[in-house]
Formats: C-alpha cells, sequence, structure tokens
C-alpha cells in the first residue's frame, strides 16, 4: 500500500456508525475508501478491495465455514498477492477450520469500532505486501540460479569444442533456446586494422525451425547499409518489432533498416521480429553479431502457414 493511501486510509469516513457489527456494514465502509482502492463485489457473501499488486479479499463466515464454497480460494492461496479475511464473530473466529490456517489468510473479528477496522486493514496490507516483496525475492534468487546454473552448463559445453562452426552453432542454438526464436545467423568480424574501411561482416551460420537449408558463406561491408552492420557501427542491439512494418523507404526507419524480402518471397517464409545484438570480445571490440527472428509465443513449435507468422510470433525484449 502506497504512504499516500495510506495517509487517505486515516480520514474520516462520512455516514457510518462508529461500530461495524456486520458484513454488510463493512461493505459499505470499504466502499468509501480513496480511489486508490478499487472495490468489488463478484457475490453475495465477498467483496475485495484492490492497491496496488494487493488484492484483499473479505469472507463472510456462511461462505469460509462452506467448504465448496471456499474451494474457488483455496485454490489460489499460492498467490502472495492475495490476501484472504475471514470475518465473523469472535466464537465464529474461534472454529477456524484447520484448512485456512494458511500465510495469506487473516481473520477479522465483528463488532469491532471503524477505526479498528480501518487500522486492521491497513496492517493487514502492509504485512501482506512485504509477502510480496519476500515472495518476489524468492523468485529472482530462483530465476537467479537457474540463470547461473545455466549459464555453467553453457560454458562446459563451449569449452569442450575446438571447432569455430560447432562452438557458433551452439552459440545460435542457446541464443535461439533462451529467446523462443524461430531462427537466427552468426555474423564475424574480420577487422582490417590497416584499412578499416575494408573489413567485412561475415555469415557463418544460420538456423531455422521451419526452413531447412544451408547457404554459403558470404560477407558485406561494414557500414550502415544493413541492419548487421549498423548493430556493428553502432555497437548496440537493434530491435525491430516487425519487420513488414517498415517503411519503404530507409531514412523513414529506425537505423535506416531495410527489410530485403527476397529469402520470404522464395521459400513463403516471414522474417517478422529481429533482435540483432552485437558479440564483444574483453576489449570491448566487436567481433561478431547475433540476429534472432521470429519470437514465437510459449507453446509454438514452428510456423507453417501465412497466418502463424502474425499472433503466433511476438517482438523480443530487447
Amino acid at each position: 500500500m502506497s504512504s499516500h493511501a495510506q495517509d487517505n486510509a486515516a480520514r474520516p469516513l462520512s455516514n457510518l456508525p462508529e461500530d461495524i457489527g456486520s458484513f454488510v456494514e463493512l461493505t459499505a465502509m470499504c466502499g468509501q475508501l480513496p480511489e486508490s482502492y478499487q472495490v468489488d463485489v463478484p457475490q453475495d457473501g465477498v467483496f475485495s478491495i484492490s492497491t496496488g499488486d494487493l488484492t484483499l479479499i473479505f469472507l463472510e463466515n456462511k461462505v469460509w465455514q462452506d467448504s465448496q464454497k471456499m474451494q474457488p480460494f483455496l485454490e489460489k492461496s499460492g498467490d502472495s498477492s492475495l490476501c484472504f479475511i475471514c470475518t465473523g464473530a469472535d466464537e465464529e473466529i474461534e472454529t477456524l477450520p484447520s484448512a485456512l490456517e494458511l500465510a495469506n489468510f487473516r481473520c477479522l473479528s465483528l463488532p469491532a469500532r471503524t477505526q479498528q477496522v480501518r487500522n486492521a486493514i491497513r496492517n493487514i496490507s502492509r504485512l501482506q505486501a512485504l509477502m510480496i516483496d519476500a515472495d518476489r525475492a524468492n523468485r529472482n534468487v530462483r530465476e537467479t540460479n537457474d540463470s547461473v546454473k545455466y549459464v555453467l552448463r553453457v560454458s562446459r559445453e563451449l569449452n569442450g569444442i575446438r571447432d569455430t562452426k560447432k562452438l557458433l552453432s551452439l552459440i545460435l542454438h542457446k541464443a535461439r533456446e533462451i529467446a523462443n526464436a524461430d531462427a537466427g545467423s552468426i555474423y564475424t568480424v574480420d577487422w582490417n586494422d590497416q584499412r578499416e574501411q575494408d573489413s567485412r561482416i561475415v555469415f557463418k551460420v544460420t538456423q531455422n525451425e521451419t526452413v531447412q537449408q544451408e547457404l554459403e558463406e558470404f560477407s558485406i561491408k561494414v557500414n550502415e547499409q544493413s541492419i548487421v552492420g549498423s548493430a556493428v557501427v553502432h555497437q548496440r542491439s537493434i530491435h525491430i518489432p516487425d519487420l513488414y512494418s517498415l517503411a519503404d523507404d530507409p531514412d523513414l526507419n529506425p537505423f535506416k533498416a531495410k527489410h530485403d524480402k527476397t529469402f520470404d518471397l522464395k521459400t513463403g517464409y516471414q522474417c517478422r521480429s529481429m533482435l540483432t545484438i552485437p558479440m564483444f570480445d574483453i576489449s570491448y571490440r566487436v567481433i561478431g553479431v547475433i540476429q534472432l527472428i521470429n519470437r514465437r509465443q510459449p507453446g509454438i513449435k514452428s510456423l507453417r502457414g501465412v497466418s502463424d507468422f502474425t499472433q503466433p510470433v511476438t517482438e523480443f525484449s530487447a
């Protein structure tokens, strides 16, 4: 809960009794909370208030005492952004089923002073916000550990390869795996230190989950006439959400990008989303470029029909 919301929550509410004695009065009180709270009444005996990432779901005793009615809520008990508050008289709260003694279940006894109820809501919100932060931190730690394990595993694989082309193929495969890219290529930069204008970008490896074909090695100049060349010249990643949305005039596009559709027309494949990433050595000199094509939506294995290149393809996270 933001400090602004907390300050507003401390303001007096109008047309309410000093005591909250029923679930109906509790619903009415929460309906007068500041605009930073969103109140929803989805069904009889249930209402919720939301602020920021947190949603408090209030349950009348006739709901939480009914195991069948509680099943949908229990199925969401692992979501730290939700807090379930069981309300009722003291003697009812004392009979709370053990199945509801979970981390994000709380109790609120009624009747109670209006100010006490508001303070309880504020304190529950603060506690649940801490749980959200802790859950997010734990999730980040798990993701970091998984990432470290993945990098170490890839490093071991890379260390065991001496063939340059196999090494580049593995690097491209792992990059596509991480980004869920349908296709991609790797280029290396052959720098001419005597005449830099004669330096070349050399096409080395390509992979495509949908269209299988071998392409001969070729080279292009290091300049801004290509997207790969622009990534080398500017030493930065270039993200294009949809190549088909580029203007025909390159001057109107970011980095003067132009999409050559020769491959698309020849194969029926559509290069839509693209992420071009320069690779650097330890002296921060560009030594190559990874270009990823068509990030697939989760669950999509390959792109076959024309319609597969619209909704199933999404942009990369640059």
